[in-house]
Formats: C-alpha cells, sequence, structure tokens
C-alpha cells in the first residue's frame, strides 16, 4: 500500500475528509469504519465535540450507505424547512433522493427474518420453541 505524503494529502479535495481540519479522510468504505470508531474514541478524550462526532458520522455513514443515513436525511430535511432554511423545493428534493436510495437499500438487503411467511421468520421460530406449549402453560 503506498504512503500518503502530506503534499498528496493536501491536494485531496475537502469532500474526502469527514472532520474539522481535513481529519478522519474517508475515501472509501474501509477508512469510513475507521473514522466511525476513531470519532468515537475522539468524542470520549474530549478532542472533538459531539456535533463534530455526529458529522463524521454522517458522513462515514453515507460513505458506507447505511439506511439510516437515508431516514436521517429525510428528517433534517423536513426540520430545516420547519426552521425556514431551505425551500419546499429543497426539502422535496432532498426526500426524493433519500426515498429512491433507501428503496435501493432496502431491496438489496431484503430477507424473511422476522417475517410471519411460511417455513421462516418469527412466525415459524416461535412455533418451534416450546413445541406443545401454549399461553396458559408459559409458552411464547
Amino acid at each position: 500500500m503506498a504512503k500518503l505524503t502530506g503534499s498528496d494529502r493536501a491536494n485531496l479535495p475537502q469532500s474526502t475528509f469527514a472532520g474539522p481540519g481535513r481529519s478522519f479522510r474517508i475515501p472509501d468504505k474501509s477508512h469510513a469504519r475507521a473514522a466511525l470508531s476513531g470519532a468515537s474514541r475522539a468524542e470520549n478524550v474530549g478532542n472533538i465535540t459531539a456535533a463534530q462526532k455526529a458529522t463524521i458520522d454522517a458522513k462515514a455513514n453515507a460513505k458506507l450507505g447505511h439506511p439510516r443515513t437515508h431516514s436521517l436525511a429525510m428528517a433534517s430535511a423536513t426540520t430545516l424547512h420547519g426552521a425556514g432554511y431551505i425551500t419546499k423545493a429543497h426539502k422535496d428534493q432532498i426526500h426524493a433522493h433519500a426515498s429512491k436510495q433507501l428503496a435501493a437499500h432496502k431491496a438489496k438487503t431484503t430477507s424473511n427474518f422476522g417475517s410471519m411467511s411460511p417455513g421462516g421468520g418469527a412466525g415459524h421460530y416461535m412455533s418451534t420453541v416450546n413445541p406443545g406449549m401454549d399461553d396458559e402453560q408459559g409458552g411464547m
């Protein structure tokens, strides 16, 4: 793996960094995961504020494609619009983009775990934990 020199780092765009002062470089998913844990450590020892950690977490999760990021973007847009910081059109644009990303993520990660579908999921699990027991006997 090639080392990143100081001049190379200085030439990287600001969007490559998640933290203050061009800290927490996140060019890829492995660096994003490292930024999440590093930000927690930095906040715990008082090197960054909770707000700075939240910014780092949001940027790292966006790089990782975390589904919560999309929901948070929609909630933030609604809050910013309600406070008068962004227009309704901008809020709607953010909602549309985040909804599309969230739907794509859900389509990629669909599973039967916890579903009530026959042959799997929570319904199947609960019926096999204590076979023959019902509510009156202390079963599920």
